[in-house]
């Protein structure tokens, strides 16, 4: 080379400092957006135990006689409104088999949120959206069933109400209390054979 040719310039990293804010801001949006979503996670809540009020007993104290004093204690038991019901439950939706008295988990038999539908898994029931805005008996509710049940519901919101037939053939009813998230709450009823 002569000294008359010239040389191209060489040009440090920060020559390219456009670029280099760019990356810099990315890599900052990055950590905050992983920090910030952390932090407005919606944390686990413990499940809080049902609690059992034992039937109030009733003891009946009558005047002693000349030998002793007698006492007779009677229990009252609660009356079930409906002696037709298997269960009733308000659930928030992970992995339920409803032919138990506590609706569990069961491997390959179970109904389960899938995003805001409800799915049965394994054959474990069969489902249909009640259609219209009154709130089904058992005996509408296996006539829905029986015309248009399916596998799975449409997406879910407050307010639905969801018929099925169990694989033991329990007829049951699940009202949609709320929405949240991938989050489904509901009362569900499960109606005896």
């Amino acid at each position: 080379m002569s000294e008359n040719e010239e040389q191209p310039a060489k040009k440090s990293w920060w020559g390219e400092g456009h670029k280099w804010i760019a990356a810099v801001a990315a890599l900052i949006t990055a950590v905050a957006g992983i920090f910030i979503g952390r932090s407005s996670a919606p944390q686990a809540q413990p499940a809080t135990p049902a609690t059992v009020t034992p039937p109030p007993a009733t003891v009946t104290v009558t005047a002693a006689a000349p030998s002793s004093a007698a006492i007779t204690p009677s229990s009252t038991s609660p009356v079930n409104a409906d002696p037709g019901v298997y269960s009733s439950e308000d659930i928030e939706w992970g992995r339920y088999n409803l032919d138990f008295k506590k609706p569990i988990y069961l491997a390959e038999k179970y109904i389960a949120p899938f995003y805001l539908d409800l799915v049965a898994y394994g054959e474990a029931a069969k489902l249909a959206e009640w259609q219209t805005d009154s709130l089904p008996g058992k005996d509408e509710c296996a006539s829905a069933v029986a015309e248009r049940g399916d596998s799975r519901t449409g997406e879910l919101v407050k307010g639905n109400i969801v018929c099925g037939k169990t694989a033991e053939g329990r007829i049951f009813r699940i009202e949609v209390l709320g929405v949240s998230g991938n989050t489904v709450t509901s009362k569900v009823l499960v109606w005896n054979k």
